[in-house]
């Protein structure tokens, strides 16, 4: 992929159809990580912007908006989007996520408005406020910004401070993973029947067919409730298959048809089950 193509998929970071475990890198603080450097002038230097402040897990960095603490950096198959009640699973075949823990306690805008972009071989492309977003217990948000698999170039994560930008480089075993990415078969298996007073078990079998370890998210959920869902996570090394049980603990209470439906990002399936009580199953 030549670096024109490159940046102009890295534009299209957050509709791309990522909760869960993630296959990070080190979480551990180093005892002076940070360190600063005169910027050049240059095309892709941002206006106002005078040095470049290299960063790990556990910095404090200062936004124009307030200081945001930052964890662990991880990639993924697919992300899990929810702020409030709204939510989905984000995933495209040929790009990987890379999800940045943040903890926002001291940030006082919106989180999709964070300033934060992508690094590509030393030129710039910003994530914008598409960059999907998982928010569910402020101060904890989860950021992911898309990357195209398979390229050569050296990727990390940026942020914008105004006069500062702070440079936070991918791990190798993260590079790694995106030129050689993983790459998925999913199977999901549904009951044909469930009772209206139990649980409804989905079986969801995910085998890693690519070349490096890999983190596949997903959820169930189904017609009779529009604000919960069951989510599932995957971890698995090249060539390994992992099979996951999601219960689903709802369906309603009354008998009929169920439709049950199960998204992981990059597919999606979905299932008619039928509900019964006592008197409808003859028991």
């Amino acid at each position: 992929m030549d670096r024109r193509a490159l940046l102009a998929s890295l534009g299209s970071t957050a509709t791309s159809a990522l909760a869960g475990c993630s296959s990070a890198g080190s979480n551990s603080k180093p005892t002076n990580s940070r360190t600063t450097t005169d910027r050049p002038t240059s095309a892709t230097t941002t206006p106002g912007t005078d040095a470049v402040e290299s960063v790990s897990a556990g910095d404090v960095v200062s936004l124009p908006a307030g200081t945001v603490e930052l964890g662990p950096l991880a990639v993924q198959s697919s992300f899990h989007r929810q702020v409030n009640l709204a939510w989905e699973i984000v995933g495209r075949r040929g790009e990987l996520l890379v999800v940045l823990d943040l903890d926002v306690a001291e940030y006082d805008q919106d989180v999709h408005r964070l300033p934060l972009g992508i690094e590509v071989d030393g030129e710039r492309n910003p994530a914008g406020s598409e960059a999907p977003v998982h928010s569910l217990n402020r101060p904890s948000v989860r950021v992911g910004v898309s990357v195209p698999t398979g390229s050569g170039k050296e990727f990390a994560v940026l942020l914008d401070g105004g006069e500062t930008t702070y440079r936070y480089p991918l791990p190798g075993v993260l590079q790694k993973q995106i030129r050689e990415p993983p790459a998925w078969n999913v199977d999901v298996s549904f009951p044909d029947r469930v009772r209206s007073d139990g649980e409804l078990d989905i079986t969801v079998t995910a085998e890693n067919t690519g070349a490096s370890e890999g983190t596949l998210v997903g959820a169930v959920t189904h017609d009779r409730i529009y604000d919960k869902f069951w989510d599932f996570d995957v971890n698995a090394a090249p060539g390994e298959r992992v099979t996951e049980t999601v219960s689903v603990t709802y369906v309603g209470g009354e008998a009929g048809d169920l439709s049950v439906s199960a998204s992981w990002g990059l597919g999606h399936t979905s299932e008619t089950v039928a509900v019964v009580t006592n008197g409808s199953d003859g028991g």
